[in-house]
């Protein structure tokens, strides 16, 4: 992820990843890969996609449009 960010066509690096094809690492010194890696995992994401609200409840896994609107209460 780090190299599709730094790379000079971050859309077309990340499709190619995506294909599996062997791309050379670019890791840029101010991506905020890791970082936003690290706090998924402390604030409890464990797979995507996931949803964090602006009260900071996490809402895991694929929810259909009418069931985010009963989970977050908006139905």
């Amino acid at each position: 992820m780090a190299t599709a960010w730094c790379a000079d066509d971050p859309q077309e690096t990340l499709t190619r990843l995506k294909n599996r094809e062997t791309i050379a690492n670019k890791v840029c010194d101010d991506n905020p890969v890791a970082a936003q890696y690290e706090l998924g995992g402390k604030i409890g994401v464990r797979g995507t996609p996931a949803i964090v609200t602006e009260s900071g409840q996490l809402i895991p896994g694929y929810q259909s449009a009418d069931d985010l609107m009963v989970t977050l209460g908006l139905e």
